[in-house]
C-alpha cells in the first residue's frame, strides 16, 4: 500500500509536538499513519524514529527501543535515529551499547554534529572529559566558521566549559545558537539555561537570573498549587496509623537483593548519596526509576496530567502489592542483565519523587531502607529553578510555585515519618550541608544504615566510572565542594516570591 498522502504533514506535526515536549500528543498523531497502513508503518523509518523518541520521553522504554530497532533496520545510515537510540540506552545505563550506536553513526557520517556532540555528552557522563574535549574542539571550530543551523553543539560545548573550559567562547556559541531559525521552545529553553549556568560560574548573578527566567518562559505547563496542596491534605487525612496498620505487609522474597530508596526534593543530594553507596561492591545503582510512579498510577488511576498520589490505602491489597513487587523486581533484574552485571546484594533507586510513595515501599519491600535527602530550602528550590529536569515538573517554572511544592513535600514526608512505625518503615536523613561539612562521618553512617560494609572507595565516589545520568552527573564527578551552598545571598535581589512561598 502506498503511504497516505498526508504522511509528511503528520510527521511534521509530530516533530512540532515533540519539540514542544508534548509527547503523548505526538504518539496520538502518529497513530493515524499506523492505523492506515500497519505494515508500512513498521517499515517507515521516520515514523518509527519519532514514535521511539516520544515513547522514550514518556518513560515507555521497551516499546521505544522496539521502534528504534525498526527504524534502524529500515534505514541503517540514519544518524539521528542511532543518536536517539543511544540516548535511551544511556538512560538505561547501557553505556557500552550507546557508544556502539554513536560510533556506527559516526562511521557512516563522520561529520555528523549530532552524533559527535551526543558521544561527547556520554563521555562526560562517564567522567571522560578529556576525550569529550577532543571531540568538541573541532566541532566548535566548524560551528563558528559557518552560519549556525543547529543549536546542539553550543549546548554540549557549554557543558564542557562549565568544568573549566573557555566559558566566554561557550557564551558566544550560545548567542549564535539563539539566531538559528525556527528553534523549538525546548531548545530555546535549554540554551538560556546554559547561559544562566555560565553567567553563574562567572559571577554575573543578575545576568544569570535573567537567563534562567527567560528559560522558563519558553515552556508553559499548567500547575495549580492550591489544588495540589488540597490533594496532599487529603492524603495526610486518610493515612492514619490505623490505615497504615491495615495495609498488608508482604513477606521477604528469598534471593532478592536489598532495596535502598533515596528520596527527597530533586537537587537535594540524592545523586551524591547514590554515588557513595554505589562505591560499595555488590551495590547496583539503578538511578531514577519510574516504576513506583507507574505502580501508583495503575492503582489510583489519576486524572490526565495529575501525579498519582496514594489517596486510597484500602486499595493496597495483598494481591496488588505482590504483583507490583514482583514486577518492580523483574524490571530491575532485566536492567541488570542488560548491563551484564553480576547479581547484586543491594539495589539503589534514587527517584526523588518516590517520597510520594513511602507506604508502597514499606509494604512491597519489607526491610527496605529509605534515605531522605534534605538541603537548605532556598538552595534546593534555586537549584531546581536553574535546571532543566527530565520529564514533567510543572511546579518548577515559578519560584512561588516551587516554594509551595517544597512545603507540601515537607508536610507529606513529615506525615509519613509520624506513621513510620505503623508502616514498618526505616528512614534516615542525609542533610546535604552536613554531608558536605563532615563527609566521612556522614558517609560511614549512611553506608551502615543501608546495611553495607564500609570501603574507603566511598571517600573517592567521584572516581566511580559508572555513568551518572541525572542533572547532577557533572557534580558527582568532583570531590565534595561547597560552592553550591548559600545561593540565597547571590540571588537575594530576585527571590522574594520564593521566600514568601516557603514561609
Amino acid at each position: 500500500m502506498n503511504p497516505p498522502a498526508n504522511r509528511n504533514a503528520v510527521l511534521n506535526r509530530a516533530r512540532e509536538l515533540i519539540g514542544a515536549a508534548k509527547y503523548a500528543e505526538a504518539i496520538n498523531t502518529l497513530e493515524h499513519l499506523r492505523r492506515v497502513d500497519p505494515q508500512g508503518a513498521t517499515r517507515d523509518a521516520d515514523l518509527q524514529h519519532l514514535a521511539g523518541t516520544s515513547l522514550m520521553n514518556l518513560g515507555q522504554i521497551q516499546p521505544a527501543e522496539l521502534c528504534f530497532k525498526y527504524a534502524i533496520e529500515a534505514r541503517p545510515d540514519h544518524d539521528a535515529t542511532r543518536v536517539d537510540y543511544a540516548t535511551l540506552l544511556t538512560r538505561e545505563g547501557r553505556s557500552d551499547e550507546a557508544l556502539a550506536q554513536l560510533d556506527a553513526a559516526l562511521a557512516s557520517s563522520p561529520r555528523s554534529a549530532i552524533a559527535a556532540r551526543t558521544k561527547a555528552n556520554l563521555l562526560m557522563d562517564l567522567g571522560r572529559y578529556e576525550d569529550a574535549g577532543a571531540l568538541l574542539e573541532p566541532l566548535a571550530d566548524r560551528y563558528e566558521a559557518a552560519p549556525p543551523k543547529d543549536h546542539g553543539p553550543s549546548l554540549v560545548y557549554a557543558r564542557h566549559a562549565l568544568r573549566g573550559g573557555d566559558r566566554e567562547r561557550a557564551l558566544r556559541m550560545l548567542g549564535r545558537a539563539l539566531t538559528v531559525r525556527e528553534l523549538a521552545p525546548m531548545a530555546t529553553r535549554i540554551i538560556h539555561r546554559r547561559r544562566g549556568e555560565l553567567f553563574d560560574k562567572l559571577g554575573h548573578y543578575d545576568d544569570a537570573f535573567r537567563a534562567f527566567r527567560e528559560s522558563h518562559a519558553q515552556i508553559s505547563e499548567p500547575w495549580d498549587p492550591d489544588v495540589f496542596s488540597r490533594r496532599v491534605d487529603d492524603v495526610i487525612r486518610v493515612w492514619t496509623p490505623d490505615a497504615a496498620w491495615g495495609v498488608p505487609r508482604l513477606k521477604p522474597v528469598e534471593g532478592r537483593p536489598g532495596f535502598i530508596f533515596i528520596v527527597g526534593m530533586p537537587r537535594s543530594g540524592t545523586s551524591l548519596v547514590e554515588q557513595v553507596l554505589a562505591s560499595v561492591p555488590g551495590v547496583f545503582a539503578a538511578g531514577e526509576r519510574p516504576e513506583l510512579r507507574q505502580i501508583a498510577e495503575k492503582i489510583e488511576k489519576p486524572q490526565p496530567g495529575e501525579r498519582a498520589l496514594l489517596h486510597h490505602p484500602e486499595w493496597l491489597r495483598e494481591s496488588t502489592l505482590t504483583e507490583a513487587s514482583a514486577w518492580y523486581a523483574e524490571r530491575i533484574e532485566a536492567m541488570r542483565r542488560a548491563l551484564k552485571l553480576d547479581a547484586p546484594t543491594h539495589v539503589t533507586d534514587k527517584m526523588p519523587y518516590n517520597f510520594f510513595y513511602l507506604p508502597l515501599i514499606a509494604r512491597m519491600f519489607p526491610g527496605a531502607r529509605v534515605i531522605r535527602c534534605t538541603r537548605d530550602p532556598v538552595d534546593t528550590c534555586l537549584s531546581n529553578y536553574f535546571q532543566t529536569l527530565a520529564g514533567s515538573h510543572p511546579h518548577i517554572h515559578d519560584l512561588a510555585h516551587l516554594g509551595r511544592f517544597h512545603r507540601d513535600h515537607d508536610r507529606l514526608v513529615d506525615h509519613w515519618l509520624t506513621i513510620a512505625p505503623d508502616l514498618g518503615l526505616e528512614v534516615t536523613e542525609a542533610n546535604y550541608e552536613t554531608v558536605v561539612e563532615d563527609f566521612e562521618t556522614e558517609a560511614r553512617r549512611l553506608v551502615a544504615f543501608a546495611g553495607l560494609e564500609w570501603t574507603d572507595d566511598c571517600l573517592r565516589f567521584h572516581e566511580n566510572r559508572r555513568a551518572a545520568r541525572t542533572a547532577s552527573n557533572d557534580q558527582v564527578r568532583q570531590p565534595i565542594y561547597t560552592t553550591s551552598l548559600n545561593r540565597r545571598e547571590k540571588y537575594a535581589a530576585h527571590i522574594a516570591p520564593l521566600l514568601d512561598a516557603l514561609g
